[in-house]
């Protein structure tokens, strides 16, 4: 029951944030910490897969492309787009490094005491 129902005066209590989401930004997901550090997994798994995985021979990458979808490669075309996998995880994986060490001197530059 409301308390304008009950007669009493008194207002309703009025709630304060919480200090865990009061220090959130509102576009900040909600959550945390587990999904953000799976996602940092998935990112730096995924081209290290693709260039674990990927078949040093054009013949056998086109097979294999030929096998998962149905598409017919020539030799040519397999051996670039194999090349450009190789490359777009290369660099994939220099810009997860980019973003770690600077997220990480970030951090050391914060932390450092000033000196006046």
């Amino acid at each position: 029951m409301s308390p304008c129902c009950t007669g009493r005066d008194t207002a309703p209590a009025v709630l304060a944030p919480s200090p865990s989401s009061a220090s959130r930004p509102p576009s900040a997901p909600k959550g945390g910490s587990w999904s953000r550090r799976f996602i940092a997994g998935v990112q730096w798994a995924l081209p290290v897969t693709v260039l674990a995985l990927i078949p040093k021979c054009p013949a056998c990458f086109a097979g294999y492309v030929l096998l998962f979808t149905g598409v017919g490669l020539s030799l040519p075309g397999a051996s670039a787009i194999r090349w450009i996998l190789v490359a777009l995880s290369i660099a994939a994986i220099a810009y997860f490094i980019f973003r770690a060490l600077r997220r990480t001197w970030m951090l050391s530059r914060n932390s450092a005491p000033l000196s006046r």
